[in-house]
C-alpha cells in the first residue's frame, strides 16, 4: 500500500503522484507508456504535468468548454473520493474557479492535497487504494485505456475492491 500521507507538494513527478493527477482528471488508471513518458521523458515538473493534462484530447473530451466549473468539482470528487463534494466546499471550489484564484489544474492539486494532509479518512483511503491500482494497472504494463476506466470504477476503501482489480489486472498482464 502506498503511504497516505504522501502529497503532490513536491515537484517531482513520481509514479506515484501522476497516477494521482491521472484519477483526479481522467477517472482512470494512468496506462504504462502515459505514466513512464510523464515520469521519465517529459522533463516536466509535477504541476506543469497537471496542467499539460488539459491540453490533452482525453481531457477535451471530457471536460468541453460548455462544462461548468460546478460540474468540473463534482466530477473531479467523484473521480477521487466516490462521491459529490459537501455544499459548502463545492461553493468554495465553484466560487475560486469562476474569478480565476485557481486553475482547473491547481484545484485538482489542492483537493488531493487536502485529502491526503488529514488524519486517516474515507477520501484519503479511496484515493490510497485507486493509486495503489492505477500503479498496479501501469506497472503490469498495460496500456488500454477502456480496461483502465473499467478497473478503477469499482475501487472503494474496501480492501475487497482491491483484491477483486488486483485480480483482473493479473488476468490481462503481459
Amino acid at each position: 500500500m502506498i503511504a497516505l500521507s504522501t502529497s503532490l507538494h513536491a515537484e517531482v513527478p513520481t509514479q506515484e503522484e501522476v497516477a494521482k493527477l491521472y484519477v483526479a482528471t481522467f477517472n482512470r488508471a494512468p496506462d504504462s507508456a502515459g505514466l513512464d513518458y510523464w515520469t521519465n521523458d517529459s522533463g516536466l515538473k509535477l504541476s506543469e504535468i497537471a496542467q499539460s493534462f488539459f491540453d490533452q484530447p482525453e481531457t477535451q473530451e471530457l471536460y468541453p468548454p460548455e462544462t461548468s466549473n460546478r460540474d468540473f468539482v463534482k466530477a473531479v470528487y467523484n473521480n477521487l473520493f466516490n462521491r459529490d463534494p459537501d455544499i459548502s466546499g463545492w461553493d468554495y471550489w465553484e466560487n475560486e474557479l469562476n474569478i480565476g484564484t485557481f486553475s482547473k489544474n491547481r484545484f485538482i492539486e489542492a483537493v488531493i492535497n487536502g485529502a491526503l494532509d488529514t488524519e486517516i479518512s474515507l477520501d484519503a483511503t479511496i484515493l490510497g487504494n485507486k493509486t495503489n491500482i492505477g500503479l498496479s494497472f501501469a506497472n503490469a504494463g498495460l496500456d488500454d485505456v477502456n480496461l483502465a476506466k473499467s478497473i478503477m470504477k469499482d475501487i472503494t476503501s474496501d480492501t475487497q475492491s482491491v483484491d477483486d482489480a488486483i485480480a483482473l489486472i493479473n488476468e490481462f498482464k503481459n
